[in-house]
């Protein structure tokens, strides 16, 4: 039987490092353990046969800790903030770039009350900037009930009035008002999103999940050339539990953490977001 476990193992050692002989096969054979130990005894674990994966090396599988030489492994960490969390300060920005967060995207745009601007994202956005992040994109929750290029229209008439400053815009596509309407609907929706923000030249990105297919159909790839964010709240950052859906073959980054339990980083109870390379 195939492991779950043995999966994401296989998928970092292979994704994350760089160990080109294992296979994400489930299965816990020998070129897995060969890789393994190669790992083991580059962190200076205490284990280092390979044959076992004790917690000194799940920590360091899944985190990305430094090596030997002290330079950092491949995997950048990022954030994502929106109305939950609500207006994040200055002195949280800077606490979550000492943690190590190289990125992030906070939300502007709220599907309640049928689509509205979100003020908070300037402030969040400044702060961030003020904090020593490179780059913060923003996230746009639509509105299904509401025309979608009036959306985008309002969104960017209200980012440049604020002078917030960012790359990107990342789409969520989730909640359940996409089930009210045909997956014919939900197409012209996204492709009229599409359109809008293509005609203002806008770079995109994709938050969604397998129900993709549920909103769409199976053969709606018109998204597919953004780069695609996905959720899995497994606290294992790795893509070993992707499965292609939406014309992307390979995500570009994993939600893999409600940064809850078991603690809360920096006092702020945030999703965190992983990626094996920036795509920003």
């Amino acid at each position: 039987l195939k492991s779950i476990a043995i999966m994401a193992i296989q998928d970092t050692l292979l994704n994350v490092y760089n160990y080109n002989d294992v296979t994400v096969n489930g299965v816990y054979d020998n070129n897995t353990i060969s890789s393994l130990s190669k790992f083991q005894t580059s962190r200076l674990l205490t284990t280092t046969t390979g044959e076992m994966v004790d917690e000194q090396t799940w920590h360091m599988l899944i985190t990305q800790c430094m090596n030997n030489n002290n330079n950092p492994s491949p995997g950048v960490y990022w954030f994502d903030a929106g109305w939950p969390q609500g207006n994040v300060s200055l002195s949280t920005f800077q606490c979550l770039r000492s943690a190590g967060f190289e990125y992030g995207v906070v939300e502007c745009w709220r599907n309640k009350d049928s689509g509205i601007f979100w003020s908070e994202c300037v402030d969040n956005s400044a702060n961030a900037y003020a904090a020593g992040f490179d780059v913060v994109d923003v996230y746009m929750f639509p509105s299904r009930y509401r025309d979608p290029a009036h959306q985008v229209t309002e969104l960017l008439a209200n980012l440049t009035e604020n002078a917030v400053k960012y790359d990107r815009v990342m789409i969520d596509v989730e909640g359940s008002e996409w089930n009210d309407f045909s997956q014919e609907d939900n197409r012209l929706f996204m492709l009229s999103l599409q359109e809008a923000f293509e005609e203002q030249q806008v770079d995109l990105s994709v938050y969604a999940g397998t129900v993709w297919n549920d909103y769409f159909g199976t053969e709606f790839t018109a998204f597919s050339n953004y780069p695609l964010i996905y959720a899995h709240y497994d606290n294992i950052p790795s893509y070993y539990d992707y499965s292609a859906y939406g014309g992307w073959l390979s995500a570009a980054g994993k939600q893999f953490y409600d940064g809850i339990d078991p603690e809360i980083l920096c006092e702020l109870p945030l999703d965190w977001d992983w990626s094996a390379t920036p795509f920003w």
